[in-house]
């Protein structure tokens, strides 16, 4: 009972903040905009797995992910990332950092969640981040995926993250 409470209150978590994010800025892109003007966004553009801890068990996840904003200046960022196993369980990991951004930046993500591929089939991982971009407001960005990858290891679930700048 302890797993399906813990997972129903991350499932609000996340509406919380997916509706709540819709209100501080809500932007609409087609696909034409993108060539004329800078847009933001966050995108996962892979997850897979490996030994990554040095443990000699392929247990550990990557996601790499693609942030777009369009500001000039240094923004205070807090992030959630949560793993949902294949029977349900979640891990979750909160951390902020403080990211430079300059001007038509793309920023790459990557993000090692050690000992939490421990089971075989198929993972989603949930990537949120929210930017201070005014005194008064905050930029919600969000994107998820899912994977596959084989399980069977163990240790305490660890995240890494680094932010890796890439000038367009």
């Amino acid at each position: 009972m302890r797993a399906k409470s813990k997972k129903y209150l991350i499932i609000t978590l996340l509406f919380a903040t997916s509706l709540i994010g819709s209100f501080f800025i809500s932007q609409k892109v087609t696909a034409d905009d993108k060539d004329d003007y800078f847009y933001n966004e966050l995108e996962i553009i892979h997850a897979g797995y490996g030994d990554f801890d040095a443990d000699n068990l392929q247990d550990d996840i990557i996601i790499f992910a693609k942030l777009n904003i369009d500001l000039d200046r240094a923004v205070k960022s807090y992030w959630l990332l949560i793993i949902e196993l294949p029977s349900g369980e979640i891990f979750s990991f909160k951390f902020e950092t403080t990211i430079l951004l300059q001007e038509n930046n793309v920023i790459l993500l990557k993000l090692i969640a050690l000992n939490t591929a421990i089971e075989p089939g198929w993972y989603e991982a949930t990537l949120i981040g929210y930017f201070r971009i005014t005194d008064n407001g905050f930029l919600c960005l969000k994107d998820n995926i899912i994977f596959d990858p084989p399980g069977g290891g163990e240790g305490d679930p660890k995240i890494i993250f680094e932010v890796i700048y890439q000038t367009l």
